[in-house]
């Protein structure tokens, strides 16, 4: 009960702590300078009562708050009775763990993650100044409508900054049937020049541009008619057309699709032996290629 008592009623800095009983030479103020010089702060939990007996030793009771008795015998030396003994009480204190806990460091907030900066994003490549390319072509022209098929190859060249002139010469063939014994062959060959404008981005060169295409279109009638043979028709004609390629990727090879788009206003016709125009070769028309190039100079 006196232990507990005295544990309620300690205080941080108050040497009630520490009792000594039958040790009239000893210093207890002394011995408590001495003691606090190390332990800096009272001790918490605990009471230590110091006594003298006759074997020339200081008996030491630590006594802990949960009832736990620590019990040890320190030498009793006559010239520095409290240096030594305020040492024996610290070391006593320290490995029972009755001392104050040092503070904790604060914990340094936790780094905040530096995002990379993003990397630069890649000039286009500069426009080459002089490329060609071969394409297959499908287009779709007449009236009524006929498809056709065939090959072209082109040649563009960069005049001044985007400025761009290409050539391209194409030959197709293609027909359609007008009624169940009768049916028209179609024959395309022709060249075209179209100024335009070349640009880049990262993955791509564009061109778009407008030009004039002149054709010679073939025109032969089939029958199946064993008595009748077909005739043949030969006509030129001219368009004005609209371009637009694209070449990805910019490198000395690439691939290349081109969109053409035109109206023929002068009309190249097929008509029958009665002189009805069955076919005429006139109005818009569309034409499309795809295919791979080469660059032949930068």
């Amino acid at each position: 009960m006196l232990a507990g008592a005295l544990l309620l009623g300690s205080l941080v800095g108050d040497p009630a702590w520490l009792t000594v009983a039958g040790c009239p030479s000893l210093d207890r103020a002394r011995v408590v300078e001495l003691a606090m010089l190390e332990l800096q702060d009272a001790p918490t939990g605990v009471q230590v009562d110091v006594s003298c007996g006759d074997d020339k030793q200081f008996h030491i009771l630590l006594l802990h708050a949960d009832g736990r008795v620590v019990e040890r015998d320190a030498p009793m030396v006559d010239d520095a009775a409290e240096r030594y003994l305020a040492v024996e009480l610290v070391e006593l204190l320290a490995s029972e763990g009755a001392l104050a806990p040092e503070p904790t460091p604060a914990e340094e907030p936790a780094p905040v993650p530096v995002e990379p900066e993003p990397e630069p994003e890649p000039e286009p490549e500069p426009l080459p100044m002089l490329w060609i390319d071969g394409t297959a072509r499908f287009e779709a022209a007449g009236s009524p409508l006929a498809p056709l098929g065939g090959l072209g190859v082109g040649l563009t060249a960069r005049l001044w900054r985007g400025a761009s002139f290409r050539a391209e010469a194409l030959a197709a063939l293609g027909g359609r049937s007008l009624d169940a014994e009768h049916g028209i062959l179609v024959a395309n060959a022709a060249v075209s020049g179209v100024l335009g404008w070349a640009f880049a981005s990262r993955s791509a060169a564009y061109v778009v541009g407008l030009g004039a295409r002149m054709q010679g279109v073939g025109l032969r009638g089939r029958t199946t008619a064993p008595e009748r043979a077909g005739a043949t028709h030969i006509g030129l004609s001219w368009s004005p057309q609209l371009s637009f390629g694209v070449m990805a990727p910019r490198r000395r090879r690439f691939a290349t699709v081109w969109l053409h788009a035109g109206w023929t206003p002068r009309p190249v016709r097929g008509q029958s032996e009665e002189g009805e125009t069955v076919f005429s070769w006139s109005g818009p028309w569309l034409g499309l290629g795809v295919g791979l190039g080469q660059t032949l100079k930068r």
